[in-house]
């Protein structure tokens, strides 16, 4: 068999509408994991959003989070690798954008932290309408998000800035120029993702790839977001759905179809023929 890893993002890749797995999915990756084939979500959410559906799966057990900043036996529940971001740098950002009329969000240890004020109105900051329940379902509210940030700044794994599209480019235009020291991309129309320089899912690929015996050439990446873009490149097969941005198809070597009209599938009954037949 020529590839032995399936690595995925979640969001608009994986999952279907309201963040479930298709059952044509969950079958092809049950029937690929039956085959020894190793399946491993990487996803931009902290290890506490993960959707129960994904945990509960039998066959898999590594899981890439925020944006590879941290990596999970997630059978074990323990922590296999953890970056934290730089203590200085959540200062340094809000200081940087204290001009601008947006707000933050702060992973610690695999959980969410947002400001109430984005908890309370996710849409005022540019999330759609239907990101409102997960919103509220995985992130606990902080009144005043800004000093918790600052108060908890050598514990973060990263942070989010949540900012209105019309605000977006100039923003993250600001942060590449003046911050130092980061890892910064963006998997949502209202998010800019910092983490620490050594983060992004493909450093967290590599790694586990490392932990594990496994070559790049040997695995397979699904993504939709410029955040999964050099996931896709480095992998042995990186693959976009037809829903991904620029940045993400020109990184695949392949497109497959959108994410609710099970793209992942698709492809793997193509590249996996022996598991399927």
């Amino acid at each position: 068999m020529k590839y032995k890893c399936v690595v995925s993002d979640l969001d608009m890749t994986l999952l279907g509408p309201g963040s479930v797995l298709s059952k044509a999915t969950r079958e092809a990756l049950d029937k690929l994991m039956k085959s020894g084939v190793l399946v491993v979500p990487a996803s931009g959410r902290p290890l506490g959003a993960f959707p129960k559906e994904i945990l509960e799966m039998e066959g898999i057990r590594y899981g890439i989070t925020s944006n590879g900043a941290a990596i999970y036996d997630l059978k074990a529940g323990t922590a296999l690798y953890v970056s934290k971001l730089a203590p200085d740098i959540a200062v340094q950002v809000m200081e940087l954008l204290d001009r601008y009329d947006l707000t933050y969000e702060g992973y610690i240890d695999g959980r969410a932290y947002t400001a109430q004020e984005y908890y309370d109105d996710p849409v005022r900051f540019g999330a759609f309408p239907a990101v409102v329940d997960y919103v509220r379902s995985t992130r606990e509210p902080v009144e005043d998000i800004r000093r918790f940030l600052s108060e908890n700044r050598g514990r973060l794994d990263c942070i989010d800035v949540i900012v209105r599209q019309e605000m977006k480019q100039e923003v993250y235009a600001q942060i590449q120029e003046k911050i130092g020291g980061i890892y910064i991309t963006t998997s949502a129309s209202h998010l800019i993702e910092i983490s620490g320089a050594e983060s992004g899912k493909h450093s967290g690929v590599k790694k586990l790839a490392d932990m594990l015996g496994l070559r790049l050439s040997e695995i397979v990446a699904f993504g939709d977001g410029d955040n999964d873009s050099e996931m896709l490149k480095e992998a042995g097969l990186g693959v976009a759905v037809a829903n991904a941005t620029e940045k993400c198809m020109t990184a695949a070597d392949m497109v497959t179809d959108f994410h609710y009209l099970d793209g992942v599938p698709k492809v793997l009954y193509q590249i996996f023929p022996e598991v399927f037949e």
